[in-house]
């Protein structure tokens, strides 16, 4: 068999180097079918639109023929879904990692991806993660003891008194007591790691009004009675009435 003879090129989109049989060197050459795609629709050879409705009209057609657009016999489900073997799921997560994320490598990518999310929740809201389990009742330990404080050291009623994810500018406040202004941080020692960025967050929230006082998840979870106590002195009216009971 002979070898056929191979030469080295550049990719017709980005440059990258690639080993072709000579035979191709006068055709166009690329790494992959996603370098052909920018490289068309950047060049106006191919219009991403029409192309796109083209595959969308093709797509309804196979469900309006056939009832599916993949036949059952081939979907893969359970252990037959190369997701779920561990080898590939760590070579996926092994190809996100340090620099190879492009969030890390790039400023102008995260950049995008940060302004498209930030865009995503100011105009949809309940869709931001701190809502979605807010809505599911999720809580974690040290927020289900603070609100036992407010709830038996200040009968305060969760709905009425004071809320759970309480939005202020583009901030989640664990708890929030508005009628007095008061904003509740829980800081557990997992998620709260940028004192810089907590710093920033809390005086944007106190330059809209609001008191902030942060608890640390050692705090509330060994010394509950300071930090009733500390609620306390920012409540004399609640304290007062409390007392009167």
């Amino acid at each position: 068999m002979i070898k056929e003879e191979r030469i080295e090129i550049g990719c017709s989109n980005c440059g990258n180097k690639l080993i072709r049989p000579i035979r191709r060197k006068f055709e166009n050459n690329y790494c992959n079918a996603r370098c052909q795609m920018q490289l068309e629709y950047s060049s106006g050879r191919r219009d991403k639109y029409s192309t796109t409705k083209a595959a969308n009209d093709k797509t309804r057609e196979r469900v309006k023929r056939l009832g599916y657009v993949i036949a059952p016999e081939n979907r893969l489900y359970g252990d037959d879904n190369p997701a779920k073997r561990l080898d590939v799921r760590k070579k996926n997560s092994d190809s996100k990692l340090g620099d190879k994320n492009p969030m890390r490598k790039y400023a102008w990518v995260r950049k995008i991806v940060g302004d498209k999310t930030k865009k995503r929740f100011e105009t949809n809201p309940e869709s931001h993660p701190n809502r979605v389990m807010a809505r599911k009742g999720y809580r974690t330990y040290i927020e289900r003891v603070i609100k036992r404080v407010l709830e038996k050291d200040f009968n305060m009623i969760e709905g009425k008194d004071f809320f759970y994810d309480y939005k202020v500018l583009n901030y989640y406040i664990d708890w929030a007591l508005p009628q007095y202004r008061i904003a509740i941080e829980c800081d557990g020692e997992r998620w709260h790691t940028d004192k810089e960025a907590d710093l920033v967050r809390q005086n944007n929230i106190e330059g809209e009004d609001w008191t902030v006082i942060r608890f640390t998840g050692n705090q509330i979870a060994k010394h509950t009675n300071d930090c009733s106590m500390a609620l306390s002195k920012l409540l004399p009216a609640v304290q007062v009435s409390r007392d009167a009971l």
